[in-house]
């Protein structure tokens, strides 16, 4: 948070030499650039001490899409894949041997 703060300061040049620049040279020097640093640390930290007393926001928002299914989990989608096509395929193993058991079965009754 502190490095987006700091680009963010650096687009404004001018903005940074008025705040940092304390022996008016036009350019930041190491110790104007450490004070830059920590008041940069100092503001990320009270961002995130404000941010920490708010309430989370959670939000789940249907896509429209039919194709895609609409899953929450709190493992990574390539576990989910994973787990979802290895029982898709133990699936269709059992019920090729179900359909041969049938098949025997039908066939021992009949001859």
């Amino acid at each position: 948070m502190t490095g987006e703060l700091l680009r963010e300061w650096k687009r404004d040049q001018a903005a940074l030499l008025a705040r940092f620049d304390s022996n008016n040279d036009g350019e930041i020097d190491v110790d104007e650039w450490n004070r830059a640093r920590d008041a940069a640390g100092k503001e990320a930290l009270r961002e995130q001490v404000s941010r920490q007393a708010e309430p989370p926001t959670n939000m789940l928002i249907k896509t429209g899409d039919r194709r895609q299914p609409f899953l929450v989990s709190a493992f990574p989608q390539t576990n989910l894949a994973s787990r979802y096509r290895n029982r898709a395929r133990f699936s269709l193993a059992g019920t090729f041997v179900a359909l041969a058991v049938l098949l025997w079965m039908l066939s021992v009754r009949w001859v």
